[in-house]
């Protein structure tokens, strides 16, 4: 098997806990709503606002935010379609939530404790390369955050590019960036559709991401790798060697 020269890792729920941000920043807003219309349970209001926000997000290319530069307007646009299905029409306070829950984003997202140690450690033999699909704004605000765009080779967010994983342009635009080729390559991320499949019909070796405990149990292409940690994605390339 070939050595791997070049590491493309997925953002959100990879390198950083998305979902873990996301519970906390919905447990700061959903009271808004709820204190407006006590009609309605935090429960409902939870469940509702999962529902709309998964949908775009897992639908971007197809969703109305794909063309919103604004973080502010996206989340307006989620919150606002959020009370409209709840039977609510509020445009005022669909821009307060998003204001609270953008606030609540910045305070709580951040990096898994394996992901620094380990990509520094990987920066000194390989090229890394960061593709993530979503808002540029949104997405360039965590990558700065964290230093990010100082120890990737390149960065490939989807707005940017004009393309989204798993559409197979990001991908081998990603590989260019570093002159990899897919054979040397291997994609780290946790969406088996977005990373693993549309890493896979380029050619590329997969590492599919599961933290937190999530079920591992593949439903759609077998990754070549199911891993837990950073620890392991490093382990994995050092035995490739």
């Amino acid at each position: 098997m070939s050595c791997i020269s070049a590491i493309f890792f997925d953002l959100d729920n990879t390198l950083a806990d998305d979902s873990g941000s996301l519970r906390q920043s919905l447990e700061k807003t959903l009271p808004l709503i709820t204190g407006r219309y006590p009609d309605l349970t935090l429960e409902k209001v939870y469940q509702t606002f999962r529902e709309v926000n998964t949908w775009h997000w897992e639908n971007y290319d197809q969703s109305p935010i794909a063309a919103m530069r604004s973080a502010q307007e996206v989340r307006s646009h989620i919150a606002a379609e959020t009370l409209e299905s709840l039977g609510h029409s509020d445009r005022e306070l669909a821009c307060s939530m998003a204001q609270i829950f953008q606030a609540a984003r910045r305070a709580t997202y951040a990096c898994y404790d394996d992901t620094m140690p380990v990509l520094n450690s990987l920066k000194e033999n390989y090229s890394l390369v960061l593709v993530t699909n979503g808002n540029s704004e949104m997405q360039r605000e965590k990558i700065v955050k964290f230093g990010l765009d100082q120890i990737m080779d390149a960065i490939f967010i989807a707005q940017e590019t004009g393309c989204s994983k798993p559409a197979p342009e990001i991908f081998h635009k990603a590989m260019q960036s570093v002159k990899a080729k897919p054979e040397n390559s291997l994609m780290v991320g946790d969406h088996a559709e977005k990373d693993i499949q549309g890493a896979k019909d380029v050619g590329m070796r997969t590492a599919w991401m599961r933290r937190d405990n999530r079920s591992a149990e593949v439903v759609g292409p077998a990754p070549d790798y199911i891993v837990r940690t950073m620890t392991e994605i490093q382990e994995i390339v050092e035995q490739n060697d």
